[in-house]
């Protein structure tokens, strides 16, 4: 399983990949996503690849490399009972704020989509987490709600904003990235 972008490669991590998994961890990123700690051992990134290993269902995660190098993680929950799966997206600190979080959704939200015949995914962000919102946002997803979520690096749960995705959404965002004029067009 290999998605490629001009950019990037998302595909499985690899257990030799753990160190780099590990370094990318920063209390900043640390402190917006619902599952990786900050500071992050080798051995718990070695878990983490463990259980995110493509089973050829949802739940599971890949890495996103650039020049062959690790810079992040996608990640596709399993289907819950009531509801979408969710999605995520973590890049190291020296990769946020360069398009790549949006080159590598655009590629795997698609595929997860069309893989699953999932007619909806789901994500959540933080109301404190203003890029993960815009990236959201900016990807098709609609904001439906506010809940409660929790993060390894967060004393306390803290408010954070559900969103959820069709399939329409996502063809509209990606279409109109496409337009002349649009900032990606450029």
């Amino acid at each position: 399983l290999t998605l490629r972008t001009p950019r990037l490669i998302l595909s499985p991590m690899t257990a030799a990949e753990a160190p780099a998994l590990a370094a990318l961890s920063d209390p900043v990123s640390a402190r917006m996503t619902m599952t990786a700690a900050h500071p992050m051992s080798p051995g718990a990134a070695a878990e983490r690849i463990a259980r995110s290993a493509f089973r050829g269902r949802p739940g599971f995660g890949l890495g996103v490399r650039l020049g062959g190098r690790l810079i992040g993680e996608v990640g596709l929950s399993p289907v819950p009972e009531a509801g979408a799966p969710d999605v995520s997206v973590r890049l190291g600190p020296l990769w946020r704020g360069r398009g790549h979080g949006r080159e590598a959704m655009a590629a795997f939200l698609p595929f997860a989509m069309d893989r699953f015949a999932l007619p909806e995914l789901a994500a959540g962000a933080f109301e404190d987490d203003a890029a993960s919102r815009g990236l959201l946002t900016s990807l098709g997803f609609r904001d439906i709600g506010r809940a409660e979520g929790a993060a390894p690096a967060r004393p306390v749960a803290a408010p954070i904003r559900r969103f959820a995705l069709t399939r329409g959404a996502l063809a509209a965002a990606l279409a109109a990235e496409l337009e002349p004029g649009s900032r990606s067009a450029a």
